[in-house]
């Protein structure tokens, strides 16, 4: 070849399959990152869906108590009238948000978060690892 008169056909060819296989590498790397800025966008969106389903909760169950004086049995007592269709799916998983009523009468409703992990209405740190997203209806609703 012009360009390199003194290097072998067989080290050229090298050279060429080392760009390649960097070009490749660089392509995945692109690929992987764009990826993790979807899934980053994924986790965003889906946080700020539980932060407007979580007061959407905690306003219907308010309203709910000051028309019936007493709290809702269930979250779904809440939807429909209340609350959208959707309002009972969890932004996290492709289920429905989990519920159980508590010793003191409190009903608790809880995401899965980000982590996908059930932890049974454990509220952990908002969004983190571990834990998962919980509101509180009923006697003490402070958390």
């Amino acid at each position: 070849s012009d360009i390199a008169p003194d290097v072998s056909s067989d080290r050229l060819e090298e050279a060429r399959q080392e760009v390649l296989a960097l070009l490749v590498k660089q392509a995945q790397y692109r690929s992987d990152l764009r990826r993790l800025i979807y899934l980053g966008f994924a986790e965003n969106w889906a946080e700020r869906v539980w932060d407007r389903r979580a007061l959407q909760i905690r306003t219907a169950a308010r309203v709910f108590r000051s028309e019936h004086g007493v709290d809702p049995a269930r979250l779904i007592d809440l939807v429909g009238s209340y609350l959208p269709a959707h309002a009972n799916e969890d932004p996290f998983t492709p289920g429905l948000l989990r519920e159980k009523r508590t010793p003191d009468g409190q009903l608790v409703v809880w995401s899965v978060g980000t982590n996908g992990v059930d932890d049974g209405g454990v509220p952990g740190k908002k969004f983190s690892e571990n834990g998962d997203l919980v509101v509180r209806i009923g006697t003490d609703t402070k958390k």
